[in-house]
C-alpha cells in the first residue's frame, strides 16, 4: 500500500471514530459492485498467491498479456470509485 492509500485510510477511520461521519453515511457512500469486486480480488488474489498460481502465469504469460488482462479490471475499478482511468 503506498504512502497516500494508508493515510486515507487512516483518515476514514478517524472521520467514523470521531462521528465526522456515521457508518450509514460510509456505507451509502460506497458503490456494492465495487465493494463486492474489490473484496472478490483480494480474496482471488491470495489464493492465486497461496496456490503458487502466480509462478506458473510468469512463466508462462508475458508482461504484455498480463497487462492486456489487468488493464480492463483496474479501469472498472477506477471508474466505480469516480477516479480518472
Amino acid at each position: 500500500m503506498s504512502p497516500a492509500s494508508v493515510a486515507a485510510l487512516l483518515a476514514a477511520f478517524a472521520m467514523v471514530l470521531n462521528h465526522v461521519v456515521t457508518m450509514g453515511q460510509v456505507h451509502r457512500s460506497m458503490a456494492g459492485q465495487t465493494l463486492i469486486l474489490v473484496a472478490g480480488m483480494i480474496q482471488l488474489s491470495a489464493a492465486i498467491t497461496k496456490t503458487g498460481t502466480t509462478k506458473m502465469l510468469r512463466q508462462r504469460i508475458s508482461n504484455t498479456a498480463t497487462v492486456l488482462i489487468i488493464i480492463p479490471i483496474t479501469l472498472t475499478v477506477a471508474a466505480e470509485a469516480g477516479l480518472p482511468p
